[in-house]
Order: C-alpha cells, then sequence, then structure tokens
C-alpha cells in the first residue's frame, strides 16, 4: 500500500480541509499558499524554517482564531 501525504488546515482545535499532495515540497508549497490567502502575507524566514523542519505553521496572531496548517502521512 502506498503512503499518502496530505496537508490539513486545523482552525480552533477543529480540522477543516485536508489535501492530497504528491511530496512534502508540494505540501510546504500548500501551506505558503494557504497562509497568503488565509493572512494576506508571505510567511517569515523563521515561519519558513519551522514549515521546512516541522511540517507545520501555526499562528495565534488573534486570539479568538488559532490556526494550524500541517502536513500528514497516512500509512
Amino acid at each position: 500500500m502506498n503512503d499518502i501525504i496530505f496537508v490539513a488546515r486545523i482552525h480552533n482545535g477543529s480540522l477543516g480541509t485536508c489535501v492530497r499532495v504528491n511530496s512534502f515540497v508540494d505540501g510546504e508549497n500548500v501551506i505558503r499558499d494557504w497562509v497568503r490567502d488565509q493572512f494576506g502575507r508571505d510567511i517569515t524566514e523563521d515561519e519558513n524554517e519551522i514549515l521546512v523542519n516541522t511540517g507545520e505553521f501555526y499562528s495565534d496572531e488573534d486570539a479568538d482564531n488559532e490556526y494550524t496548517f500541517s502536513l500528514g502521512m497516512l500509512e
């Protein structure tokens, strides 16, 4: 069975959109696009380093709306 790589959007602890991607690099690019669409900005260098090292983007800029965009794999 082939592993499935996906990106998940989590808002305030609730699972939202999940999309299948072909690679972790493709997933990182999806997350960068989601950040641009959600927050109207590119990710910072520090955020990019975290994304590349952990597969995750997290934002609590607005205390009422916490977002996590995360890479995952189904085996």
